[in-house]
């Protein structure tokens, strides 16, 4: 087990100085650090029963995820691509196929250690002041579960880093026909409220190997969404080139709203669909409105009322790390970072 520092424990260590440089230095070495590297480290974390460093590793973990998801699909859909193409042989085709059977696999891996891990440290953020020798042993075992769950994850992400590379050299040498990819789809705002016109914005990527003409970006929203124009012509697209436009909608009702996206080519076709939510007025968790302006934002003397709430035993550290992103990226601290 690894015995290295990690930033998780560096920035605990800030917090405990009420040092904000140090704070935000550690918060950016820990969003720098590679997914392996927070593996071991969140290991460790949990062998030496630093349950909130860890916690702290976790949801850096789960941000990685979400990016490496984001980039798994741009590279499957270039591989679907290359597997139906017409220049693909069947040993290439086997070997992409390979490679998203894998993936599935991979994603299935990280949804164990995901679900482990977040129970596994709820639990002990909830538990770590019993005494009881039973309730100890108990803990004991589930550490050594929870590290093995992590150390297959690390051999499966080994694995999958092997299988991508390979995948990502043969589908390079496909040459693919013009395939468009909605590559990005986002919503200018985490937190709409009803009658709030925001930007929608489309990412159409073409991934294959020749131009891509007559493309045209199509918004379905339902009866509860209005939008500024449903329909937009793009400029023809070359090989690996991107575009991006945007669409102002506006939910005219609180609640889930599902929005299909579709991108149509003289050659190729692609939809998604997008669901925003929309609130009468921006709700703030409960544990964060001490600490927030008006807008869900973190100030500067709410991050210290934050740090002393947390020294005195008041606020728990998941919340601090919400309440310290938030600071650090003047974004809305949102229910999903509780």
């Amino acid at each position: 087990m690894s015995d290295q520092p990690d930033q998780a424990a560096a920035m605990r260590q800030a917090v405990e100085e009420q040092d904000l440089d140090r704070i935000k230095e550690a918060y950016e070495q820990l969003a720098e650090t590679d997914l392996n590297t927070l593996l071991e480290q969140i290991a460790a974390a949990i062998d030496q029963e630093r349950y909130e460093d860890a916690e702290t590793i976790f949801q850096e973990i789960m941000k990685k995820y979400q990016t490496e998801r984001n980039n798994e699909k741009e590279l499957s859909a270039q591989i679907n691509a290359a597997r139906t193409s017409q220049n693909s042989s069947f040993d290439t085709v086997q070997e992409l196929t390979s490679y998203l059977r894998e993936a599935n696999r991979t994603r299935v891996q990280r949804t164990e250690l995901l679900s482990v891990v977040s129970t596994f440290l709820d639990n002990q953020l909830e538990n770590t002041t019993a005494s009881e020798s039973s309730t100890l042993a108990v803990q004991a075992d589930s550490s050594s579960e929870v590290i093995d769950v992590i150390s297959r994850t690390q051999d499966k992400e080994d694995e999958f880093a092997d299988v991508t590379e390979s995948a990502t050299q043969l589908a390079s040498t496909v040459s693919l026909p013009p395939t468009l990819k909605l590559s990005q789809v986002s919503v200018e705002s985490s937190q709409i409220k009803t009658a709030e016109s925001v930007p929608l914005t489309v990412t159409v990527t073409n991934v294959g190997d020749d131009f891509a003409t007559d493309i045209t970006v199509s918004v379905e929203p339902p009866e509860s969404v209005k939008i500024d124009t449903s329909r937009i012509i793009l400029p023809d697209l070359s090989a690996n080139d991107s575009i991006s436009k945007s669409f102002t909608i506006t939910p005219e009702s609180a609640g889930s709203h599902a929005i299909t996206i579709s991108v149509d080519s003289a050659e190729s076709f692609a939809s998604l669909t997008e669901t925003i939510t929309a609130t009468s007025e921006i709700t703030i968790p409960e544990e964060y409105q001490p600490y927030v302006n008006n807008d869900g934002v973190v100030t500067e003397s709410g991050l210290n009322d934050a740090i002393r709430s947390y020294l005195q035993d008041d606020l728990q550290s998941r919340y601090l790390n919400g309440i310290i992103r938030s600071y650090l990226t003047e974004e809305p601290v949102t229910s999903s970072e509780v």
